[in-house]
């Protein structure tokens, strides 16, 4: 029973998180993200989290959309099942399929 979001990398600041993904040189790879039992609690925890803090320079002041102004049925889901580097299991590779698929119905 725990949602995710994993944001767009920079919509949330580094500040006092460790390791940085900065450093490592996985910054387009890996970011910040709220974690929540809801997914209106992780909306909400997103909306306070993300936005700039004046001191990470990679996180940008971009308003947020509320999630009662986007339209489900309008949305596009792009997937990938591997990203040439590491190749994942076949059985993973499945699952994706399965999930990417759920959002045609």
């Amino acid at each position: 029973g725990v949602f995710g979001l994993r944001p767009t990398a920079g919509r949330v600041p580094e500040t006092g998180a460790w390791p940085s993904t900065r450093a490592s040189g996985y910054a387009d790879m890996t970011c910040i993200g709220p974690m929540g039992r809801t997914t209106r609690d992780v909306a909400l925890l997103l909306s306070v989290l993300a936005g700039p803090d004046d001191i990470d320079p990679y996180a940008p002041a971009v308003p947020l959309l509320s999630p009662d102004d986007v339209t489900v049925a309008n949305l596009r889901v792009a997937f990938y099942t591997s990203d040439g580097f590491a190749e994942p299991t076949g059985g993973t590779r499945a699952a994706v399929r399965r999930a990417a698929s759920t959002s045609q119905r």
